[in-house]
């Protein structure tokens, strides 16, 4: 993460924004050799609101007949290998 002074910053604010905005860099500022600042991207605002989660969820695709599949591999993966080889 880069450091700059203030005075810097000051100077070359729009210059700074424009790396913090398209390269997502991490800028902090400093006054009198002490960090006082960070310039960060900001994260994207959720678009879905949590009263909206649930016809967002019942829209989304379903596991065909693969779900069936699907959830016995995991449950066979969790019981570890049928056969080990390797087994002393």
């Amino acid at each position: 993460m880069e450091s700059i002074t203030a005075t810097r910053a000051a100077r070359q604010f729009s210059d700074l924004l424009n790396r913090v905005a398209y390269r997502h860099e991490t800028l902090e500022i400093s006054r009198g050799g002490r960090v006082v600042a960070r310039l960060t991207p900001v994260e994207p605002r959720a678009s879905v609101k949590l009263k909206d989660l649930n016809t967002l969820l019942s829209h989304l695709p379903r596991l065909a007949d693969d779900a069936e599949a699907f959830s016995a591999d995991i449950e066979a993966a969790d019981r570890g290998p049928a056969d080990d080889a390797w087994a002393p």
